[in-house]
């Protein structure tokens, strides 16, 4: 079976260049998003069993099986196209599925200075950053851009560097080199601590973590605490709301270490946090870069940059 024909009625959205993202939250209340302006989609499905249909289809495409009282799938159906179903009852208005295209290529430096999204001081600051081999947490807030940032950074790091990635599905856009990744078998959160201690045995120079989930956090921290250099991504309303979220999911993964410990090793284990948001104007900006630092049992923040 062709793609194409597993898309059914969404084949023609789904072929436009600069569509990355088709939600179709049930048959009649579909949108996409072509470079990033919603668009509505009306009349593609006249009744939910076909939207289940399509549904089926990308499921058989991507080799994987309905199974009796599972209601969510998370799949690829190849390292660009990103699939998440959620059906009844799970979900209450009909199955729903959202379809992610990572773009081909990823954008760099000249572009993020054309499009204002950071400025030139920035763009320095961030480089003088990676040549010095540091480690970076890349934070914002969903829908912020925080992935294209990852893949900005990442793509700047020394070509003679060995890089490993880890993501529980491929999310990154590497043009390089002497880099290896790795991926969830099956895509699960709780696959993630078994990948942290794979590309701890790798050699990486550089160790970059798509997205921190939980599981790990903890293992992942002082894997870089033992002399790696890394850049991970997490979510956060601010810098001060991701380093938070940050202690928190090294709880969650760490027993009998406390609190004042676990601020110990991540301020030891990352140099800086960059921010980036998407403000009211619907550009996406670098708005914060800051130094950190453990003084007197709290991590310390530095502000270095910021888009003022």
């Amino acid at each position: 079976m062709k793609l194409k024909n597993a898309l059914g009625p969404l084949k023609d959205i789904f072929k436009q260049k600069d569509v990355n993202e088709i939600i179709v939250d049930s048959f009649d209340d579909i949108y996409y998003y072509d470079r990033d302006k919603e668009i509505q989609a009306n009349n593609l499905f006249k009744n939910k069993g076909e939207v289940e249909k399509v549904i089926t289809e990308l499921m058989s495409f991507a080799g994987i099986e309905k199974q009796v009282d599972v209601y969510n799938y998370d799949f690829t159906l190849d390292e660009r196209t990103r699939i998440n179903v959620v059906l009844p009852p799970m979900s209450m208005k009909g199955p729903s599925l959202n379809i992610l295209k990572i773009p081909s290529q990823s954008i760099g430096w000249e572009e993020y200075i054309k499009f204002g999204a950071v400025k030139e001081s920035g763009e320095k600051l961030l480089k003088q950053i990676i040549k010095e081999n540091l480690s970076i947490l890349v934070a914002g807030p969903a829908g912020s851009g925080k992935t294209t940032l990852l893949n900005v950074l990442a793509n700047a790091i020394e070509e003679k560097m060995r890089v490993v990635t880890i993501e529980r599905t491929p999310s990154l856009i590497f043009e390089r080199k002497r880099s290896a990744r790795l991926q969830a078998p099956r895509h699960k959160v709780s696959e993630m601590p078994m990948l942290v201690e794979t590309a701890s045995k790798m050699r990486a120079d550089y160790i970059v973590h798509s997205y921190v989930e939980g599981p790990e956090a903890m293992s992942f921290v002082e894997l870089i605490r033992e002399g790696h250099s890394a850049m991970a991504l997490l979510n956060g309303e601010n810098i001060f709301d991701a380093i938070k979220n940050l202690e928190l999911k090294c709880q969650s993964s760490n027993f009998g270490r406390s609190i004042e410990d676990i601020r110990y090793a991540i301020a030891h284990a990352f140099n800086y946090i960059v921010f980036q948001e998407k403000l009211e104007s619907g550009n996406r900006e670098i708005t914060r870069v800051a130094k950190i630092s453990f003084n007197e049992g709290s991590i310390a923040l530095d502000v270095l940059y910021t888009n003022d």
